[in-house]
């Protein structure tokens, strides 16, 4: 795999800070915050201290005078123990480090490009590079652990581990659709796969108690994630339940955000409805 390549498909900041903040959880920071779509902090505990530290992150080549850094940390509103300048581009030459650090004499800095991103990867996120998406992987890992948590079946049960495992299993159900035979003028019964529903299209699943509807679409939730591996259009799947949309005044749009800003940051939502 070429990495390089990987990394520099990362068009947007909002992405690059995505996956920094990934790593810095995987490195164990503490307090890990993405203040904007460039700005990260985070807090390095130690025996001794606690230090602050600030991530600024730019997909810019650093070769020269880069006003807009120059501008990002005259904005920083406290003092950090170190900033660390943060490109996904080859390119951070000496003169640009001697240049900012001119610039800022009482800060301490330290810099990443390409390389000591793939480092860090490599070292604590491997598995970026099987999907190489950092900017939905982490909503993605959350509907996962979401739908897998302990249903009040097993929490009353206190379920055998034999038995609690075939509760994981999925059968997968007989679904059909109701399509209008013009002939007959009336409506016929279609079966269709699962694949149908997960492929795109609006549909109204309807069915007894008990047959499984609300599996079928944690399913169909996570082959959209597994599709998402493979696919350039990448899609996220929200699972909204009827106590989530009264919790939100009967707002969809509102119930949509509420799940995602779990994951997501308020200036995030712009790139996710594009």
């Amino acid at each position: 795999m070429d990495k390089i390549s990987v990394l520099s498909k990362i068009i947007h900041v909002d992405e690059l800070s995505i996956l920094i903040e990934n790593i810095l959880k995987k490195m164990d920071l503490k307090e890990i915050k993405r203040l904007s779509e460039d700005i990260i902090v985070a807090t390095q505990r130690t025996p001794l201290e606690a230090r602050k530290l600030c991530f600024v992150n730019t997909l810019t080549e650093l070769d020269g005078k880069v006003k807009e850094i120059k501008a990002v940390i005259n904005k920083l509103d406290i003092k950090y123990d170190t900033i660390y300048i943060v490109t996904s581009n080859r390119k951070l030459t000496d003169y640009f480090k001697r240049w900012i650090k001119s610039k800022f004499t009482e800060n301490q800095f330290e810099f990443w490009s390409s390389k000591e991103v793939i480092d860090k990867i490599d070292s604590h996120y491997s598995d970026f590079w099987g999907h190489n998406d950092a900017f939905i992987k982490s909503y993605e890992e959350y509907y996962t652990k979401n739908i897998k948590k302990e249903s009040d079946l097993r929490k009353i049960l206190k379920l055998d581990k034999n038995i609690d495992k075939q509760l994981d299993m999925f059968i997968e159900p007989n679904i059909y659709t109701f399509e209008e035979d013009r002939e007959a003028e009336r409506l016929v019964r279609v079966k269709i796969k699962r694949e149908n529903i997960t492929n795109g299209g609006s549909y109204v699943i309807s069915g007894e108690a008990g047959t499984g509807k609300t599996t079928l679409l944690k399913e169909i939730g996570s082959a959209i994630i597994n599709l998402n591996h493979n696919s350039n259009n990448k899609s996220i799947p929200i699972l909204i339940k009827a106590n989530d949309i009264h919790n939100a005044n009967c707002s969809l749009k509102n119930a949509f955000e509420e799940i995602l800003l779990k994951t997501f940051k308020s200036f995030d939502l712009d790139n996710i409805y594009k």
